[in-house]
């Protein structure tokens, strides 16, 4: 191998990139930094020969991986047409439960096409490697229709996966194909239903998580708590965990008689099975196949540098899965190992408080680009409360928790006892983590950084890495202090921003809308959209805890970098317009909340009014006549009066004017409110209409739109909805007057820039802009 094979490492990931991209900034990133160090090497030593063959290596890796990109990217054809109701396959992933209570999992059809599958909960519920029948509805899986939310359909197709099944019908399966895989599997589905079995569910899910890799059962709360202080890595069976399991299982060889050789070959047996019982995850495959590389190199005493073998299973991994570029923990995993090889001259002859100090600054630190493009925040905390956990979970909750699982297979008092442990350790920790860290406090967020900040991010990170090992302080101090600057400006530009930004968000059938004021002065969110799922019994309706809230709203005020809201503005009590306001109240800064002067509250707002008031929420009721103003952008509220006889008349209607523009919000407002408007008010020339109720044939009526003479109309409306929400009569009568009409249902997120008076539209599906 060669010195600088990672370079080789470097040119595969730019040529994957350019296969799909083209000549991308991150392209040529990648390919400028595989090509740097072999010519600052060429030009410092002079050695021609070697430096040319380290070179035709690293053009042989870029233009063999554009190959195999363009091969695997470019096949995205799909055999199936959707028309299809009945199907035969083998169970190709273990099922799991999702949070709206259905068995989800993977099938690969006899003609090879892989479907992921939706099965409604049933107590036969199909195992790995089960040889099935089953009908049920093709349906394409959904992409993102707002900025920052998670793209789904992105995330299937990077598994080979271009179509789900919905079924409500119970599966015929012959019973499972028979092979080592599959027992394995089995032994681990056993493993982790002999947990949930034990007693306390989330220390039930911790241990699964721990041992068997599997943390789909941990708590929302407790995976959003760890990932905000930067220890969520800890939940991911890593290259630690493997590590100290295959040096316990070599230790305990040896210890009973077991020669080196003997010991090694027998983890050459044991590691593809730990791999495949941890959840086979591309940390443990990484670290699985580095142990295995290791034990090889010792039984044949071969010398191979750690950095070379890290680069080839690097180049092998991408070479059988080009997508895994793309997985986060793919990234982190071998991005987080290549930082600490080439760091481990700082650890010598250093004790192990700062050694662990040290690895943990430096895996904090290489890890920070990708964290804030995916999670657009970091907590300060996070290296204190690293530096306490890894060895507090390293240490004790895991070799507990697999001494637990172990005992469960054959000894179950012992298990027991094993799991009261664990369970009143985690409990104290906790406890601990929730108070010392609980709200947000402690937490920075970034929004998410440009290509160019992340590129930045990377080469400073990287300057720092080689300042501090040469050990000159004065380019310590300025790497450092440059890596600072970065970061303020990721964390200030908009508040530079000398325009306004509204963005209806596509919340599906209900509303909400981000107002961004010129140089960040104010940030509105106006409703909140909200899920409603209906009973059996008319007018039982709960929110969703996976709501609007948190897949749209949070991420969209995240990513762009938005940690405080001044107003919170719930244009009336109706759950597609407030039922995700609870849960910004405890995620987000909220200043005011403001809701119509009513005399009586709609009962169905009651328990997000409460809930809003137990969290300190600030909750002010407004009417008719109240305005503010911020510099010289102007708000007035216009409705309600208190006096109005229905809910949505009821609804706060806000007539802003921002960057001389004119922006009308209606709320769900009707013909009775749309009259008095237009009697109470002169004529007025707006320049967006937030047309109310979703545009219901109830509302909008032509006087109403003659009045106000909107220069365009934002409709928000769930796909294909019950109530047939744009009204045909309401779309004909703007299209009449030439008003330009953007939907939510159509346009997904609809994003308008506003400076000066001039509006600029863009939209995010089928993205254009129009002037």
């Amino acid at each position: 191998m060669f010195s600088r094979s990672y370079c080789s490492s470097l040119a595969a990931v730019s040529g994957l990139l350019f296969s799909q991209q083209g000549f991308s900034a991150y392209a040529l990133f990648f390919l400028t930094a595989a090509l740097l160090p072999l010519i600052l090497s060429a030009v410092r030593r002079h050695k021609s020969i070697r430096q040319l063959r380290q070179l035709i290596i690293v053009f042989i890796c870029f233009f063999v991986f554009i190959g195999v990109g363009k091969y695997v990217f470019t096949k995205t054809e799909s055999s199936l047409t959707g028309e299809e109701t009945n199907f035969s396959g083998i169970i190709s992933s273990e099922p799991a439960l999702t949070s709206s209570n259905q068995w989800s999992f993977q099938v690969d059809l006899l003609d090879s096409e892989r479907v992921q599958l939706f099965l409604d909960v049933d107590d036969n519920v199909p195992a790995y490697r089960d040889d099935c029948e089953f009908s049920g509805k093709l349906s394409l899986p959904g992409t993102a229709t707002n900025p920052f939310a998670f793209d789904y359909q992105n995330y299937l197709n990077q598994q080979g996966v271009h179509w789900i099944i919905h079924s409500s019908q119970p599966m015929q399966c012959k019973g499972q194909r028979s092979t080592f895989l599959a027992v394995l599997k089995n032994i681990r589905r056993h493993g982790i239903n002999n947990l949930q079995a034990a007693g306390n569910l989330e220390t039930a899910a911790m241990i699964s998580a721990l041992v068997f890799g599997e943390r789909s059962a941990v708590p929302e709360a407790r995976i959003a708590s760890y990932r905000q202080l930067g220890i969520i890595h800890l939940l991911a069976v890593s290259g630690l965990h493997v590590g100290m399991v295959s040096f316990a299982f070599f230790y305990l060889l040896c210890r009973f008689g077991f020669t080196k050789e003997k010991a090694c070959i027998a983890l050459l047996i044991f590691l593809p099975v730990y791999a495949v019982l941890a959840g086979g995850s591309p940390s443990v495959l990484r670290a699985s196949l580095m142990t295995f590389a290791v034990a090889i190199c010792t039984i044949f005493n071969w010398k191979i540098r750690a950095i070379d073998l890290l680069s080839l299973l690097f180049l092998l991994f991408l070479l059988v899965n080009p997508y895994l570029l793309f997985h986060l923990g793919f990234q982190l995993s071998f991005l987080t190992s290549f930082a600490l090889l080439v760091s481990q001259r700082l650890f010598l002859r250093r004790n192990r408080i700062v050694v662990l100090m040290q690895v943990t600054i430096i895996a904090q630190l290489v890890s920070l680009p990708l964290i804030l493009f995916h999670y657009y925040e970091m907590s300060f905390l996070s290296l204190p409360i690293n530096m306490l956990f890894i060895p507090f979970i390293s240490a004790w909750i895991l070799p507990v928790s697999f001494l637990t699982v172990l005992f469960g297979y054959f000894l179950s008092p012992l298990a027991s006892v094993g799991f009261f442990l664990v369970d009143i350790s985690l409990r104290f920790a906790h406890g601990f983590l929730d108070f010392i860290a609980g709200g947000s406090w402690h937490v920075i967020v970034f929004g998410r950084p440009s290509t160019t900040v992340v590129l930045l991010l990377f080469a400073t990170v990287f300057l720092i890495f080689i300042c501090y090992e040469s050990q000159k302080r004065l380019p310590c101090l300025l790497s450092t202090a440059f890596l600072l600057a970065v970061l303020l400006y990721q964390s200030f530009h908009p508040y530079f921003r000398s325009y306004a930004v509204l963005t209806m968000l596509d919340v599906g059938q209900g509303d909400a809308a981000v107002l961004e004021l010129p140089y960040r002065r104010g940030v509105y969110v106006i409703d909140t959209g909200g899920n409603v799922r209906w009973g059996e019994t008319q007018g039982d309706a709960v929110t969703d805890t996976n709501g609007p809230g948190k897949r749209v709203i949070e991420p969209f005020l995240k990513g762009n970098g938005i940690k405080t809201i001044d107003r919170l503005i719930l244009s009336h009590g109706h759950l597609d317009h407030m039922g995700e306001a609870c849960y910004l109240v405890k995620t987000f800064q909220v200043k005011q909340i403001y809701y119509p002067k009513e005399e009586d509250v709609a009962e169905e707002a009651l328990p997000i009014l409460r809930c809003i008031a137990e969290n300190g929420g600030n909750i002010v009721q407004v009417r008719e006549g109240m305005r503010w103003m911020v510099e010289n952008d102007q708000f007035y509220i216009l409705s309600p009066t208190g006096t109005e006889a229905n809910e949505n008349d009821r609804s706060i209607v806000l007539l802003s004017i921002v960057e001389q523009a004119t922006l009308l919000f209606t709320g769900d407002i009707e013909a009775e409110s749309e009259k008095r408007l237009v009697q109470a008010y002169h004529p007025a020339n707006t320049d967006i209409l937030k047309v109310a109720h979703h545009g219901s044939k109830t509302s909008t009526g032509a006087a109403f739109i003659e009045h106000f003479s909107p220069k365009l109309a934002l409709i928000s409306a769930g796909r294909n909805n019950r109530f047939g929400h744009p009204h045909p009569d309401v779309v004909d009568r703007l299209n009449d007057v030439g008003i330009p009409i953007f939907r939510t249902d159509i346009h997904g997120a609809v994003q308008i820039k506003i400076e000066s008076g001039n509006i600029k539209v863009v939209h995010y599906i089928n993205v254009e802009e129009e002037q």
